[in-house]
């Protein structure tokens, strides 16, 4: 999540702020924190510094927004300079203490962020994300659409002064009054084309508010806005109000059909090398520079397929348009578009925030309450492989479908079970069966023997011995004598490297199947 200035100013405690040069709108810019080193060669504007005065160049760099919390009083010309944000804290001040704090900053407003993104993924209520925005804001929070208050008016009901306002006006209140009242002022009526987050005060009401104007296709579509009831405004609300409203416009956006804006060339690439066994061309490389990805980045495919779309016609399309605007959110770095009834996506982990294993949560999170199963391919970089890729979590996607028994398959650790229920899918397992199997499985019908659990295991443990009466709790006399009966019964050649394939696949395949079918045999 993006910090402002602001934002650190407010949420620091522990450490006086001797000077402060920020305001109010400072924009969420900042991704990191670090210290400044003297002579360090460049600033860069996402990133909040803590310095020593003396250890900054003389003259502030040129054509750079700067951001620095100060170990002492700031030179004159930095606290004077027009894009240098800055706090400025006592000399004695432990710089690795204040680090370590404002870090806590960091690391609380990205839990928000997560939360947030969490419940929207998960479709939640707006009751639960008004309740997280008191939470977050600690004074009355409401969306309203376009005439009214339509999505969450998150109030406290413990608070005296809320309970006498509904007892005084709870009966007589009637919105469309309050309708014809705001929207006959005139000034009330120019705060619908306020871009960014920004103040408004009512005479009708007496209120104050920051609010932030949600638009969608540049036209005006509601707002989210906080009251001063409980607490006087900060110069942080602004950017965090602006923060939270751009996550109910994505919740209104999703509505409309989804399109990944990306360069024309790179959606050209794609689109061609969806198809399984895709040639690269050769000016792929530079579709990829234009969407700022590189050859040799790892990259991973996801496939999501919808299990259950229900009767009504254009239901399929409509969850896999909504999905689209959420994933969208979830991940930085990826380009998703719906194909053949599946919704695909491309991660670049080279350049996304998220690592692989925080891809697969969030991903898993969005399946939870949703009516959709998710194929991941292998993880590759060679960017020319893609295709490959595609195809693998597609046709995982497809057998989620079948087996149902997991939200997410990873193709590295289901490959084997997609492979046995391709094989099944080209004939019953007891048709494919040899004369050797179709004996020792006859021969243990017929004896309520173990033979051919007995073989299954020692062929799963490489014909090693020890690990296979230790697997199955046998002495190893016993162990050897099925072995030599396996051989005399079925006439397996054991030193055949190529039959000893096709046994392990072949009891792979029996292993699951209904009993009444290996009886065929």
């Amino acid at each position: 999540m993006l910090l402002s200035m602001s934002m650190i100013k407010d949420y620091i405690s522990g450490f006086e702020i001797l000077q402060s040069n920020v305001t109010s709108k400072s924009p969420r810019v900042l991704k990191h924190l670090k210290f400044y080193r003297k002579d360090q060669p460049c600033i860069q504007e996402e990133e909040l510094y803590i310095v020593r005065p003396e250890d900054l160049p003389t003259v502030p760099p040129e054509g750079q927004r700067l951001h620095l919390a100060f170990i002492g009083y700031p030179p004159a010309v930095y606290a004077s300079h027009p894009d240098c944000e800055s706090l400025c804290f006592s000399s004695s001040t432990d710089p690795q203490e204040l680090f370590e704090h404002i870090l806590e900053i960091f690391y609380l407003f990205n839990e928000y962020d997560t939360r947030i993104k969490d419940m929207i993924i998960r479709q939640a209520s707006y009751e639960e994300l008004g309740s997280l925005a008191l939470e977050l804001f600690q004074t009355p929070v409401s969306a309203y659409g376009i005439f009214e208050k339509i999505l969450f008016l998150a109030y406290d009901p413990a608070r005296s002064e809320n309970r006498d306002y509904y007892e005084i006006y709870g009966e007589e209140y009637v919105p469309e009054d309050e309708k014809s009242i705001l929207y006959t002022d005139s000034e009330f009526q120019s705060t619908f084309q306020t871009r960014g987050a920004a103040y408004s005060s009512n005479e009708i009401y007496k209120t104050q508010i920051i609010y932030y104007n949600i638009f969608i296709d540049n036209f005006y579509s509601g707002r989210f806005m906080i009251e001063n009831a409980y607490r006087p405004f900060r110069d942080s609300d602004y950017a965090m109000v602006e923060w939270f409203g751009e996550y109910l416009e994505l919740i209104q956006r999703r509505h409309r059909e989804f399109h990944y804006q990306v360069p024309r060339e790179f959606e050209q690439m794609i689109q061609n090398l969806s198809i399984p066994g895709a040639v690269f061309a050769a000016s792929y490389p530079y579709a990829l520079r234009t969407n700022g990805w590189d050859m040799t980045d790892t990259y991973v495919c996801t496939a999501i397929s919808v299990s259950n779309p229900g009767n009504q016609s254009g239901n399929l399309d409509r969850l896999l348009n909504d999905g689209a605007f959420y994933l969208r959110e979830l991940f930085d770095n990826q380009y998703i578009y719906i194909n053949n009834g599946k919704l695909m996506q491309i991660i670049n982990l080279s350049k996304s925030s998220h690592s692989y294993p925080e891809t697969i949560r969030r991903l898993g999170i969005y399946l939870q309450n949703q009516a959709m199963l998710a194929g991941v391919s292998s993880i590759f970089s060679d960017f020319e492989d893609v295709s490959f890729h595609l195809h693998q979590a597609g046709v995982l996607a497809a057998y989620a479908l079948i087996d149902k028994q997991k939200k997410l398959y990873e193709y590295d650790e289901h490959a084997q079970d997609l492979f046995l229920h391709q094989i099944r899918k080209l004939a019953d397992p007891s048709v494919l069966m040899t004369a050797k199997v179709r004996k020792l499985v006859r021969y243990d019908r017929e004896n309520s023997s173990d033979f051919v659990k007995t073989l299954r295991c020692y062929l799963d443990n490489n014909l090693n011995v020890s690990n296979t009466y230790q697997e199955l709790y046998i002495a190893r006399t016993t162990c050897l004598y099925r072995i030599g009966r396996i051989r005399e019964i079925s006439g397996i050649d054991f030193t055949n490297p190529s039959e000893n394939l096709y046994l392990r696949i072949m009891l792979h395949l029996l292993e699951n199947e209904p009993q009444s079918q290996s009886e065929q045999a």
